[in-house]
């Protein structure tokens, strides 16, 4: 069964080894894009169950990724990393803090994923509903139980 798919937007090799190491226990395809120029292709090719946006990469301009993607992918699929309220966020992206260890990040994807109050419904695709369902908060089971050593 796939694992739900993440495309990080940001243009700081710092904040996407934070966003790894707070994602890949449980999101483990992650796709870095830097340039804002590439994001629409990238949503376009990967179609993510989640885009994770940097708003304070200078070169990535959150703001206008956000309008580039609208079209493509459904605004309550998107998390915004901020560093206050100040930002312009449109109606249905979640915001999560870029703090040190980003450990809101998880629990709000997982949110959008289950529903929540982010998600009117059919926006995650069967396969990841299906993973998180299997795998997500409160699962008796993890991906690590159908692996052994050979």
């Amino acid at each position: 069964m796939p694992r739900p798919t993440v495309l990080v937007v940001s243009d700081h090799p710092l904040v996407f080894d934070r966003i790894r190491t707070a994602l890949e226990p449980v999101f483990a395809t992650l796709t870095l894009v830097a340039h804002p120029e590439s994001v629409v292709a990238a949503v376009g090719a990967i179609d993510p169950t989640i885009l994770v946006v940097d708003l304070l990469s200078p070169s990535v301009r959150g703001e206008e990724v956000l309008a580039r993607v609208r079209e493509e992918l459904p605004l309550q699929r998107v998390v915004a990393l901020v560093e206050t309220r100040a930002h312009a966020i449109p109606d249905g992206v979640k915001t999560v803090r870029r703090g040190e260890s980003l450990t809101d990040l998880p629990l709000k994807i997982r949110e959008i994923l289950g529903g929540g109050e982010a998600r009117d419904g059919g926006d995650v695709p069967p396969e990841a509903a299906a993973w998180l369902e299997r795998y997500g908060p409160g699962a008796q089971s993890s991906p690590a139980d159908n692996c052994w050593d050979r």
